[in-house]
């Protein structure tokens, strides 16, 4: 929480203990399947619509992404058609550690706010421009599954673009 890593232990924990770490794994597999789908349609949607802006996103149950601009909302199936497209032609999912100024030379858009004086990530999908990003991400985009739009909303210049991942 507001960049804090947080762990659930069992039982009283002192400095100098020895715990075992078990992650979730359906469940993280899951939640990287769903982040890497929103950065594909990401890039899907700027190839579409390049005066777009990104504001935010969020890769959870309720997964969406966010904009300044203008999206069609009538063209949310063919939408969801292209990005399945793309998920089927197997892209490489890559990730890598950079600068800020690299990552100012590599992505179309990267946040002010991020740190100057520290490593930070970046993916990178097939031919798509790279975009800066700490989170966990599938190795191809076959791995993501069905992609699919639940809406397209779009108010007072923000577009919101709410979507998921069908269960394998």
């Amino acid at each position: 929480m507001n960049g804090e890593i947080i762990h659930q232990v069992r039982g009283a924990v002192k400095e100098g203990d020895t715990v075992l770490g078990v992650i979730d794994w359906d469940f993280r597999y899951r939640y990287m399947r769903v982040h890497t789908a929103g950065h594909i349609l990401h890039d899907v949607l700027m190839t579409l619509y390049p005066d777009l802006i990104p504001i935010k996103g969020g890769h959870g149950k309720k997964a969406f992404i966010e904009y300044t601009g203008e999206i069609d909302v009538s063209k949310k199936e063919d939408i969801e058609k292209l990005v399945n497209e793309y998920v089927q032609k197997d892209l490489p999912v890559i990730t890598k550690f950079a600068t800020f100024d690299e990552l100012k030379q590599e992505c179309q858009f990267v946040p002010y706010t991020l740190p100057k004086n520290k490593p930070l990530r970046m993916i990178k999908i097939g031919e798509f421009v790279g975009m800066p990003d700490g989170g966990v991400q599938v190795a191809s985009t076959k791995e993501i599954g069905k992609i699919w739009i639940a809406n397209i909303v779009s108010e007072n210049g923000v577009v919101t673009v709410r979507y998921g991942v069908a269960d394998k």
